[in-house]
């Protein structure tokens, strides 16, 4: 952890003791000492002798600019609307089969339009070309604690990739994805 040189004086200035009056005295003139670079920081008795004179010869000359940047996008998807808004209502499942077809490994977060939770580990995904695609979970993840739909964290490609990514549900339960299949109606 690194200390400015007004951090390191100002602790110093607070461990000084003495006489009431004088302790307030002191503590702002170091607090002036260490906000002004030029003048020349003032140490309590008990600094002025040992090591600490010299680490603080060495951190004095040292200009220490800091700049730490964090971004963070979370990106929620959500059940489909209700009939009547942008994303129609599926039609009920148990009345169409479906078979599975290979797909690569990863898809397009932002091209998920809507999640649906089935019974057994798996989540159906809405895409919004109007494909659906089924994301088999982890083994110890439960599909129904997706049926609020989950979060994913944006990655700098912008997919949601098997075995690298995780979501999240509103409730905490995070998982991986484990296999990604097209689902197709079939005859």
């Amino acid at each position: 952890m690194m200390l400015s040189l007004a951090h390191l004086l100002s602790v110093l200035a607070l461990s000084v003791t003495g006489p009431v009056g004088a302790e307030h005295a002191v503590r702002a003139d170091v607090w002036r000492a260490a906000m002004e670079p030029e003048g020349p920081p003032m140490l309590p008795n008990a600094a002025r002798s040992g090591a600490m004179p010299d680490i603080l010869d060495a951190l004095s000359n040292d200009v220490w600019n800091q700049v730490r940047i964090e971004q963070r996008l979370v990106i929620r998807i959500a059940p489909p609307r209700s009939a009547g808004r942008e994303i129609a209502q599926p039609p009920p499942f148990s009345s169409i089969r479906f078979r599975e077809r290979k797909m690569a490994n990863c898809l397009p977060v932002l091209g998920i339009a809507g999640v649906q939770a089935t019974t057994d580990s798996r989540l159906l995904l809405f895409m919004r070309d109007r494909r659906i695609v089924g994301a088999s979970l982890d083994k110890q993840c439960r599909a129904a604690d997706f049926y609020m739909g989950f979060y994913v964290q944006q990655t700098q490609d912008g997919l949601l990739c098997v075995g690298r990514d995780s979501i999240h549900s509103r409730s905490g339960t995070t998982c991986s994805v484990s296999k990604l299949r097209e689902l197709i109606p079939g005859e």
